[in-house]
């Protein structure tokens, strides 16, 4: 017979009884639930950094999560092994703090809440969703638009700890468990990168300013890992000043950041978009080897690139002092030395060589950034640590793929597009549902005319406001035109790429791709 678990973090928020097998960790289950929803099955159709195409298959959201995951887990064994020697700690007292299930189960869910189109929808919907413009000096808002303004607006971080506590359908209204996926609280800690309410992020950190992980109508769910001791933080003069979240949360995020810096650009130098041969001759340039990067004879491409690269990493130094030391020519020899160098040599043709090539860099830069995290102590607990070193070159990977293709003009023009279709998209499915929960509710069949998943996601909003309205940590409730922006966000949040573009097509009058659409019932 399996003794309970009385580790804290263990229980669930339905406080249900746990009827796992004796052979599945309480991770294992909360991974598995992950994975049978149907909100992580739609990743698939979700863009990572550009849309898959036809001629060529690009990493989708699906496959980064199940990387991230992959990683995750695989460093978090790795962190623990060498920590029983490092700190002398048994793996008993290690599992209380790290568990590569749960961090398995994180990188997972991670992205779970990102938007069709990722990044340039996650913008459309923050503009669409948040408050009005401000005048040019910022002193207020301009005249109201008419428009329902969320005061924590949309961030896919937060959207995505939404679906997992809220919104995702596993259990009937009537279960204990009808909300979300019924995660532990400890894989929630791991999941939520962010954790603080719009605003609360720690004050002298500006590039966290539009990066939460809750919204407020999660709110109690973000005081639960308080009470619990999965999140702290440090507050002077009634500003935040820091925030700890859990290890295993520290430890999805690098892996993620390990995920985004290398397979990313394995995919765009397999298309012939990031030219890793012509920056690996660029690095072998005699002013790299002299570090001379004054002289008018310095090849102009390569000053580019380093140029842009220092401009990313400097961004870490209000969290990472070290990094301000960090100039172009120790960056420089730097990355040539732990990434560049291996770098392959030719442009990629496909052959058994070329994937060989690809292959050895990749090992190699998951293994050197894997190394560069230790976990050292941190009170009677631990924490993360990861070399400046090791930043370095992760920010330097990560800054190729926005060089050479998140700046190019064609992604440019993709995105502005993407981002006209999800504003369409949450204007007129907004209208539809005030016409029909505002207005026409009360008329017999009324609510058919709305897709389902809008159906539910509204009804339970405004049937349950109440409960989750933030009541008692200084947050207005909702009104109704709130709640039901909010919901037609949650069903955007649900449709894949081709889903938003057919329903678009649909909602402005355009006829191609017929009329079927039997995915809005599913």
């Amino acid at each position: 017979m399996r003794e309970e678990t009385t580790a804290p973090g263990e229980e669930r928020p339905s406080a249900s009884a746990d009827s796992r097998e004796d052979w599945r960790s309480f991770g294992d289950v909360d991974s598995d639930r992950i994975l049978y929803s149907t909100e992580f099955r739609r990743l698939a159709g979700v863009t990572q950094v550009v849309p898959p195409q036809d001629d060529f298959v690009l990493h989708d959201r699906l496959t980064h999560s199940l990387k991230v995951a992959q990683i995750a887990s695989s460093l978090a064994k790795s962190l623990t092994a060498r920590a029983a020697t490092d700190l002398g700690m048994s793996d008993t007292a290690l599992a209380e703090f790290v568990r590569p299930e749960v961090c398995y189960a994180a990188g997972m869910a991670h992205d779970i809440g990102h938007p069709p189109f990722g990044h340039a929808a996650e913008v459309q919907l923050q503009k669409e969703l948040g408050p009005g413009p401000k005048t040019a000096k910022g002193e207020k808002a301009l005249p109201p638009t008419g428009r329902p303004e969320l005061r924590d607006s949309f961030e896919g971080n937060a959207q995505s700890f939404r679906i997992v506590t809220r919104l995702s359908f596993r259990k009937p209204i009537t279960s204990a468990a009808s909300d979300g996926l019924d995660l532990t609280w400890r894989t929630l800690a791991a999941i939520a990168k962010y954790p603080w309410l719009k605003g609360d992020h720690p004050a002298e950190i500006d590039k966290l300013n539009d990066k939460w992980s809750i919204y407020d109508s999660e709110a109690p769910y973000l005081d639960e890992l308080h009470d619990r001791g999965l999140v702290t933080e440090t507050r002077v003069g009634g500003k935040v000043v820091s925030v700890t979240r859990s290890v295993e949360a520290e430890i999805m995020d690098w892996a993620d950041d390990i995920a985004y810096a290398v397979h990313d650009i394995e995919d765009f130098f397999r298309s012939g978009r990031i030219p890793l041969d012509r920056v690996k001759h660029l690095f072998a340039l005699e002013s790299v080897v002299n570090q001379d990067f004054a002289n008018e004879s310095t090849n102009i491409e390569l000053l580019e690139l380093l140029r842009y690269s220092m401009s990313k990493l400097t961004k870490l130094a209000p969290e990472i002092p070290e990094i301000a030391e960090w100039k172009i020519p120790q960056m420089a020899p730097h990355v040539r030395d732990e990434a560049v160098l291996f770098f392959p040599s030719e442009p990629f043709d496909g052959t058994r060589r070329a994937h060989g090539e690809l292959t050895i860099f990749g090992s190699r830069m998951i293994n050197y950034l894997e190394q560069a995290a230790s976990l050292e102590r941190n009170g009677s607990g631990v924490k993360l640590k990861v070399s400046v070193e090791g930043r370095v070159v992760a920010e330097f990977l990560k800054s190729l793929t926005y060089y050479f293709l998140i700046l190019d003009p064609s992604v440019e023009t993709m995105q502005v597009g993407q981002k006209r279709v999800v504003g369409e998209l949450y204007r007129d499915l907004l209208a539809l549902a005030r016409d029909v929960f505002e207005d026409d509710f009360s008329k017999p069949g009324s609510a058919k005319r709305v897709p389902v998943r809008l159906r539910e996601y509204a009804s339970k909003a405004l049937g349950d406001a109440q409960q989750f309205s933030g009541d008692g940590d200084g947050i207005e409730a909702p009104d109704n035109s709130e709640l039901l922006a909010r919901a037609v966000a949650d069903f955007i949040c649900g449709l894949t790429d081709k889903q938003a573009t057919l329903l678009h097509k649909k909602l402005t009058g355009n006829p191609s791709g017929g009329f079927s659409a039997s995915w809005l019932s599913i």
